[in-house]
């Protein structure tokens, strides 16, 4: 009986026991249930976008709405304005879901097939889209149809757009261009890309550079290759007119008709070389006259917006002794135009012609630099003076719109008397200077010269098939002429082979990874521009990125195209700076 009860004991006991593990289990399911769903359910964005943006009336383009951070309650309603159809009612919808650092990270895509229907510029309004009950907004998208749009005739031949800062400048400002090509990434090999050419009419237009920039970006949903050359024009005189087109001669290879197997290895694919020569479509232009009214006596025509700054040495000299100004100009502007700044108060000052020294010019990678240039003058003073004066220049800002001189403030020296003793009178070569005449000097007799008329021979001791001669490889001469041939030879095997190491360099793929990196280790970027350098970077990389990689790509994502961008304009930390690069180089 005893035995009966303890075994009943014991089977009650494990029953609890097995009650309870389950409990504790559902426990943890409904706690790790919400804290996925919380950590998932925040950093709710849309992102609407349209590519590409310039169409051609009757054509097409990709309408795409994104959902980061969770999933859509139900399809939108598409509301167009006039002028846009929908190609098919029902769109087509993706869904990912990814772990990030413990992290769920969901996102989906509506995407629609719109096409136009007349010329202009076309506003879709923003759509509303339920998630998780709550109602968002995407941003407004703005799709120019134009009859000079460009398009590719084929899904291989590359797309040439170019692209200007400001569609309204005045004249002698100068405005940033770009001319980028598209080629897709995995069906085309470009080989050679001609000079970048636009028509100079109306328009001071500075070289495009031979070597592109390269990135990989994608477009409707698939991945280009985009070379990127950058430049800077200038308005001739005013007026609207139009720029473009932008024309390049291509030389590329493609997939042959008949191999388009994806599962071929690129080594036994059969390519066929192609030329083109697209063209860009036109830009509209409004060049503004520089204003009449409140133009300053000394202006010259120089127009951006400038600073200046200088220096002497020594600040401590006598009457009639040089000192050095040193003036630096920096800013951005049409520097051809420069000339020196004009000291306002030169009374009392012996000038000098002012030299300019150089000219720094914009970073072709792209960059915001200013550019710098630095003249220098000499001015000797004619009394005791305690400053120098201020020297100014005069020019137009387009971004104030309004004419403005720049001013140095008086920079303090001191002059003393001079000390050097005045120089004695110069005389003449035959006066002193007790007014004697001095002593004439005596005529200069030629020695004469002999004349010979006979030919004499002189014969030489030994022959000279019989004088020995000195070992070529101990003769200093020959060992000099030739160690330079030889020096010669070997420089232009250098150059030829530094040459061809530098366009393989250039050609390889790896060529974009390079610069981009170089971007990364600068200090200049901001949060935002610093991660979508990063994940350009990843994307350039072969192979799946890892889980520190995507924690990246997720920080670019969550900076750049969530509604409040504030924190992407930030200074980019030292540390998190390295701790990004190191994850990078890993």
């Amino acid at each position: 009986m005893h035995c009966n009860t303890h075994r009943t004991d014991s089977i009650q006991r494990i029953a609890a026991w097995r009650s309870c593990g389950r409990a504790s289990l559902l426990c943890c399911i409904i706690f790790l249930s919400s804290f996925i769903l919380h950590r998932s359910s925040f950093a709710q964005t849309l992102q609407a976008s349209a590519e590409p943006a310039e169409i051609k009336p009757g054509s097409s383009t990709t309408y795409t709405i994104t959902i980061e951070g969770g999933q859509p309650d139900e399809a939108p309603k598409l509301q167009l304005p006039s002028g846009l159809d929908l190609a098919d009612n029902a769109p087509s919808f993706s869904n990912q879901t990814s772990i990030i650092n413990g992290v769920v990270k969901r996102s989906s895509s509506f995407t629609w097939i719109i096409t136009s229907s007349k010329a202009g510029t076309l506003v879709i309004p923003p759509q509303e889209i339920r998630v998780g009950g709550k109602l968002f907004k995407s941003n407004e998208v703005r799709i120019i149809a134009n009859a000079n749009a460009v398009q590719p005739a084929s899904h291989n031949d590359p797309l040439l757009v170019m692209q200007i800062e400001k569609r309204e400048i005045y004249v002698g400002e100068v405005v940033p261009i770009t001319v980028t090509i598209y080629a897709p990434e995995r069906s085309v090999a470009m080989q050679r890309i001609g000079l970048i050419e636009i028509p100079k009419d109306n328009f001071a237009i500075q070289r495009f550079p031979i070597q592109a920039e390269q990135t990989i970006v994608s477009m409707g949903g698939a991945r280009y290759r985009a070379y990127t050359f950058r430049s800077n024009l200038s308005a001739l005189k005013p007026g609207k007119f139009k720029l473009g087109p932008a024309t390049s001669e291509l030389l590329f290879e493609v997939e042959a008709r008949g191999n388009a197997n994806a599962f071929q290895h690129p080594f036994f694919r059969q390519m066929e070389q192609r030329t083109a020569k697209p063209q860009s479509s036109d830009i509209d232009i409004n060049v503004l006259p520089l204003p009449d009214s409140d133009r300053p006596a000394g202006f010259k025509g120089l127009v951006g917006d400038f600073d200046i700054s200088i220096n002497a040495e020594p600040h401590e000299l006598s009457v009639g002794d040089p000192i050095s100004v040193e003036m630096n100009i920096t800013g951005s502007g049409n520097f051809d135009s420069l000339t020196a700044p004009e000291l306002t108060s030169a009374g009392d000052w012996k000038t000098y012609p002012a030299r300019r020294l150089n000219v720094r010019q914009p970073d072709p990678t792209g960059e915001a630099h200013d550019q710098r240039a630095t003249f220098n003058q000499v001015l000797i003073p004619k009394k005791l003076l305690a400053e120098i004066p201020p020297f100014e220049f005069s020019y137009f800002s387009p971004t104030k719109k309004q004419y403005v001189t720049a001013c140095t403030s008086p920079l303090p020296i001191r002059v003393k008397e001079s000390v050097t003793p005045p120089a004695p009178r110069v005389t003449g070569p035959l006066e002193t200077t007790s007014g004697e005449q001095s002593p004439a000097e005596p005529e200069k007799i030629s020695q004469p010269q002999v004349k010979l008329t006979d030919i004499v021979s002189v014969l030489p001791n030994q022959a000279a098939w019989i004088t020995p001669h000195p070992v070529l490889w101990k003769n200093r001469t020959f060992l000099f002429w030739n160690g330079a041939a030889a020096g010669a030879v070997i420089l232009l095997l250098g150059i030829k082979f530094g040459t061809s190491l530098r366009q393989t360099r250039a050609l390889s793929t790896s060529t974009p990874v390079r610069e981009l990196w170089k971007r990364l280790r600068g200090a200049s970027l901001s949060r935002g521009n610093f991660y979508q350098t990063a994940a350009q970077y990843i994307r350039l990389q072969s192979g799946t990125p890892n889980a520190e990689c995507q924690s990246v790509l997720s920080q670019h994502e969550q900076l750049n195209f969530s509604p409040s961008q504030a924190a992407s304009a930030e200074p980019m930390p030292t540390d998190e700076r390295a701790r990004v690069l190191q994850i990078l180089q890993a």
